[in-house]
């Protein structure tokens, strides 16, 4: 029997994009299924933790220099091109 594993991710993020490469690797390495499911994080953070989108404004402006600089890295890790 083939196992599968339910991949729930959203479009608008990088980091999903990152992961799709890897992931489907690691499927063919394990031997099971991918299902995808695609959903709307902003929507399960608003139903889910309102008060991320206050913390979200709190967040010093330098993670707008790391956060990119840590997609390239791990962009580089793993190979798919990331255009900005």
């Amino acid at each position: 029997m083939l196992m599968s594993a339910e991949i729930f991710f959203d479009c608008s993020s990088p980091a999903t994009w990152l992961a799709f490469h890897r992931l489907h690797l690691i499927a063919q390495e394990f031997r099971f299924e991918v299902k995808l499911k695609p959903i709307y994080l902003g929507a399960v953070f608003k139903a889910v933790n309102p008060g991320v989108f206050t913390v979200r404004g709190t967040i010093p402006e330098i993670q707008d220099v790391y956060f990119p600089n840590d997609l390239r890295a791990w962009e580089k890790l793993n190979g798919p091109v990331i255009h900005w």
